[in-house]
């Protein structure tokens, strides 16, 4: 299994900042204009945090989340 410090390192090395969540809700107001982390704080941000990452992408980058289990079997 893949921990926490590995993904936010791997989004890291792409350009893709994050920031830190408890559950889907950003901790820090203006959570917009958090920059990329160094290495070295990421190290030390996730020293004791094992919670949820929200990836800041660029606005010109669409997600769309789909979850199976709001769907009735055999209609997805």
């Amino acid at each position: 299994m893949c921990k926490l410090i590995d993904t936010a390192l791997q989004f890291r090395a792409i350009g893709v900042p994050f920031i830190k969540l408890k559950g889907h809700t950003p901790l820090k107001k203006n959570w917009q204009y958090t920059p990329t982390h160094s290495i070295e704080n990421i190290h030390t941000i996730f020293e004791n945090w094992q919670r949820n990452i929200g990836l800041v992408l660029p606005e010109d980058i669409f997600v769309l989340d789909a979850d199976p289990r709001n769907y009735p079997e055999g209609t997805n």
